[in-house]
């Protein structure tokens, strides 16, 4: 599993991950990681309808959730930066 980018945001004294990772399995364009402690530490809204606001970002085609911290990403166009800042905002952790 190869990082493209990372970036840890801490929120009060919880630092949380956010990875794009190469894609895990044909078709894709990248592998989204969510650290498993979001919905704890940023709050449910955090979680709860993630993948909606993430997967209505322009650029992004199709996504699908493996397991609860894996999300696959087939995007047109984006750079996985792009794809981390995206994250990030439908994370609700953009300014954190």
């Amino acid at each position: 599993m190869s990082t493209r980018v990372e970036r840890t945001v801490t929120i009060g004294e919880n630092d949380l991950t956010f990875t794009v990772m190469e894609p895990q399995g044909d078709g894709w364009t990248a592998t989204v990681w969510l650290d498993e402690d979001l919905a704890r530490v940023a709050g449910a809204d955090a979680y709860d309808g993630f993948v909606d606001r993430f997967s209505a970002t322009p650029g992004i085609a199709f996504t699908e959730v493996e397991d609860r911290d894996f999300v696959h990403v087939r995007s047109e166009g984006l750079t996985p930066e792009q794809l981390l800042e995206a994250v990030l905002v439908a994370a609700h952790v953009a300014d954190a």
